[in-house]
């Protein structure tokens, strides 16, 4: 739960995803976006394509914690001339290689070839450098058919809109001036940036930090009050875990944080 205070406003918000939207419309609201290509994009359409670059970057995080590099499946996922019958063909395979590698330039160090006998194909094998390492990405034609490679195709095709970077955003008042910005990942950063400032934002992580009015106001009246209902659809697995988490035996608990913390989000410390 969040207290919001805006000017003189007063509002209280329910979750992060809420008080997310209210940040986004609150900094979209100030600016207007000049794109690479000479577009104008300002109100609801500009904060829906905010929205979608914020998914592609929690889509490639999932990919990432897959040890899959985020650069490369941004460009990847954005080669419209990718296809599934590629994997059939070294060749082909090679060729999407190439331009990955000339999009993503020489921290790509190496690509090749490999065979995947479960699908009766090829597979393309990417090793990146960062920081003075070197990772390698793989890909084959089941990422190709996953819903997070599906979807974040179909983002970037949406965002395309946008153009090549850099762009520039335009203030409201416009005495206020412009920003050049980099990339995507930076709008997304300036609009959060704006829409936060002149805003006081207090977050309620329990009922004990709300005075009784507030408890009112927020949990009690039931005409304003928010019920949730939860469920537990597999008794085993739920008792299983519960028994993992809060049992007496410290090492099961160790092993399913290790394997199970990378995947952990909205982490509330």
């Amino acid at each position: 739960l969040f207290k919001v205070v805006d000017r003189k406003k007063e509002l209280y918000i329910h979750n992060e995803e809420e008080m997310r939207n209210y940040i986004l419309e609150n900094g979209v609201n100030k600016l207007s976006l000049l794109t690479g290509n000479g577009n104008n994009i300002t109100g609801n359409r500009l904060l829906n394509l905010v929205k979608k670059v914020m998914r592609i970057e929690t889509v490639l995080d999932r990919f990432e914690k897959e040890d899959k590099n985020r650069t490369v499946m941004r460009v990847i996922a954005g080669d419209p001339a990718f296809a599934p019958a590629d994997f059939q063909s070294e060749e082909s395979l090679l060729k999407v290689a190439k331009r990955t590698r000339m999009a993503v330039g020489e921290r790509i160090e190496s690509y090749r070839t490999e065979p995947d006998p479960e699908h009766s194909s090829y597979k393309l094998v990417l090793d990146y450098r960062m920081k003075g390492q070197l990772f390698t990405t793989v890909i084959d034609r089941e990422i190709f058919k996953s819903p997070r490679f599906i979807e974040i195709k179909d983002l970037l095709n949406q965002v395309s809109v946008l153009g090549e970077a850099p762009y520039t955003v335009v203030m409201e008042d416009e005495e206020k001036g412009r920003k050049e910005l980099a990339g995507m990942t930076a709008l997304v950063e300036y609009v959060t940036a704006m829409g936060q400032k002149g805003l006081s934002i207090q977050r309620y992580k329990g009922l004990g930090e709300m005075n009784p009015e507030q408890l009112w106001e927020t949990t009690m009246n039931p005409e304003k009050r928010t019920l949730l209902q939860v469920r537990v659809d597999d008794l085993v697995v739920a008792d299983e875990i519960f028994t993992t988490l809060m049992g007496d035996h410290v090492e099961p608990r160790k092993e399913f944080i290790y394997k199970n913390a990378l995947y952990a989000s909205n982490l509330d410390v």
